[in-house]
Order: structure tokens, then C-alpha cells, then sequence
């Protein structure tokens, strides 16, 4: 990339932000969730997206999902891994998860993004 990230092409910039309410890691409020807001450019404008939050506890079914990395499989399907806190009542220690992601065209606006909840995996350390 760039420093002046003039290699992102128009058009493909999509911003995904942490959002959460309270204070931060506030287990007490079961907030957190992650949204999307897309621009044209890395820079903004940004618009609201209808859709959000786009992951959030109702629609990952675990605790306190986070923020995270979106990136494309070797297959080129989206994957979102993420972290999500031990137990609803304890952040730590914090496991990551992963989750299938789609993007659907929309005349409407923005693509709508769909979390696959039902490819939710906890990811696990395995040493040798």
C-alpha cells in the first residue's frame, strides 16, 4: 500500500468500525458489535448503513463479538475472524472466532452484508 493510499481503487473502499456503548469492555452492558459504513473513498464521505450493526450478540450468538478482520479465502469467499469475550460475564481470556460473510448487490444503496451465523467457529491453538 501506498502512503497516501492511492493504489485503493474507487469505488472498493468499505470502512468497518468498532462501535460499543458504556464504557470500554463494559461486561456488564453486552454492547458490543461492529458496524459498516461505506464511501467511495478511503477519506469519506461515509454513509450510515441501514443494516447495522452488521455483527453484534443477537446475531452472532456469542458473547461480545469484536472488532476484527474481513479477508477472502484462497476459494475468494469472505471471512470475518474476530474475538468475543469468555463468558458473558468475563472478557478474558478472549477467544477468536470466525464467521462466513456475503456481500449482496443492492440497487438500493450499499451492498447488504450477511453474517452466516450458522459458520460460526471458535478457532482453537493446537500445538504439536
Amino acid at each position: 500500500m501506498n502512503e497516501d493510499i492511492s493504489d485503493i481503487e474507487q469505488g472498493t473502499a468499505r470502512l468497518c468500525i468498532q462501535a460499543n456503548v458504556g464504557t470500554w469492555e463494559d461486561t456488564a452492558y453486552a454492547a458490543w458489535r461492529v458496524a459498516k459504513v461505506p464511501s467511495d473513498f478511503p477519506i469519506g464521505s461515509w454513509v450510515k448503513y441501514s443494516g447495522n450493526p452488521i455483527i453484534n450478540r443477537q446475531k452472532v450468538g456469542q458473547n461480545e463479538p469484536g472488532h476484527g478482520d474481513l479477508f477472502q479465502d484462497k476459494n475468494g469467499n469472505f471471512k470475518y475472524v474476530f474475538h468475543i469475550h469468555a463468558s458473558s460475564n468475563a472478557v478474558q481470556p478472549r477467544k477468536t472466532a470466525i464467521e462466513d460473510v456475503d456481500f449482496v448487490k443492492s440497487d438500493a444503496g450499499p451492498d447488504i452484508v450477511i453474517i452466516k451465523k450458522e459458520s460460526f467457529k471458535q478457532l482453537r491453538v493446537t500445538i504439536p
